[in-house]
């Protein structure tokens, strides 16, 4: 019996570290924007073919985490349900690397990010490149959510300058050097979406390789607020 139990022990123990050794957490704090947690609120990871990886809610706290595999993901997104298209719209971050225990605190309002890119553009000014598309909620009941699929363009955007725009890296702010606003394609209608261009980061060390570039976008008009995070692998484009 000694000598069955420690073959088990020889056998099965490799096979949880192994397994273990798949497998991240992903995990992090729901907030509004003035700071309060937020309880029940759905937190889902989304993989390259926009299908659910992992779900779950937040706990009264605002506290949530997943248990996923390693890999890369397209998107994690934030919402409280009962709140979507009601006074708020949801937060998401993209270009998820996970490969070791990642912290995601969202923080979202009326405002959403969506299809946020980033990229370096070639022999250029030194700088990142941030493509999106803001979407306000209350630009979309004034329109009337009834009436959206109807309209050939669709302008649900801040008229956004510098100045509603902030940008950090790594938990530095970098600056915004310009705006642009850009229609965009989207089958039957058209969307307003932007391109910004900021400075990099100055405190980075040779052995960073992901920079977590965060957007917070302001609707000055409406007063409707926004934030979305995007992870750039640095070695990548080395």
């Amino acid at each position: 019996m000694k000598n069955l139990s420690r073959l088990l022990i020889i056998i099965i123990v490799p096979l949880l570290l192994t397994a273990n050794d798949e497998t991240i957490t992903i995990s992090g704090q729901v907030t509004y924007f003035d700071g309060h947690p937020v309880d029940s609120c759905f937190v889902e990871l989304k993989d390259r073919q926009f299908g659910t990886v992992a779900s779950t809610h937040t706990d009264s706290s605002g506290y949530y985490q997943l248990h996923v595999p390693k890999g890369t993901y397209l998107a994690l997104l934030a919402i409280r349900k009962d709140e979507y298209a009601v006074n708020k719209l949801e937060y998401w971050a993209w270009n998820i690397y996970a490969y070791s225990d990642l912290t995601i605190n969202p923080r979202y309002d009326k405002l959403e990010i969506y299809a946020m890119n980033v990229f370096r553009p070639q022999g250029a000014y030194p700088s990142y490149f941030i493509y999106f598309r803001p979407m306000g909620l209350s630009r979309v009941l004034e329109i009337g959510p009834e009436n959206i699929p109807n309209l050939e363009l669709l302008d649900i955007a801040p008229d956004l300058e510098i100045d509603d725009i902030t940008v950090t890296i790594n938990d530095e702010m970098v600056d915004v050097f310009t705006v642009q606003r850009i229609l965009e394609y989207a089958g039957k209608q058209r969307i307003y979406a932007y391109l910004v261009q900021t400075a990099l980061p100055e405190n980075i060390t040779p052995d960073t390789q992901y920079d977590f570039i965060r957007l917070i976008v302001s609707d000055s008009e409406y007063g409707d607020r926004g934030e979305a995070m995007y992870m750039y692998d640095r070695k990548k484009y080395r």
